[in-house]
């Protein structure tokens, strides 16, 4: 009878620090952390040996992140604008300008590019 009541004494004991463990963490816990994260990059060549303190390179990088974004925009609107060009290109175009252009793009047409000459063979 006395095993029985340790035995249960216990098992409670193991369920409740279980149940405790498994607790979700209050809303309160959740802080954000206080460090705040890296920016990334590469220096230019050359500036590693400028000296600089771990503020400049870190306020380096987040130029260097905030203009690749910027870039970014423009490159994608480059390419939109040259996509336009061509097709304006090709509305100037005939029809049958168009239908040889297909020919011409999809098969090699003799005298477009001259094949590498061979070197002549000397006789002895």
């Amino acid at each position: 009878m006395f095993r029985s009541s340790i035995v249960c004494g216990i098992a409670a004991v193991v369920l409740l620090g279980g149940f405790l463990l498994a607790q979700e963490k209050k809303a309160d816990d959740k802080k954000e952390p206080t460090t705040t994260a890296k920016a990334r990059g590469q220096l230019k060549p050359g500036w590693k040996q400028l000296g600089l303190t771990d503020e400049q390179v870190q306020k380096v990088y987040q130029v260097q992140t905030d203009y690749r974004e910027k870039i970014a925009t423009l490159e994608a609107q480059i390419k939109d604008l040259r996509q336009k060009q061509e097709a304006e290109e090709y509305k100037v175009l005939t029809d049958a300008q168009k239908a040889r252009l297909k020919e011409v793009l999809t098969s090699k047409v003799p005298g477009d590019k001259p094949e590498p000459s061979k070197p002549e063979e000397k006789k002895p």
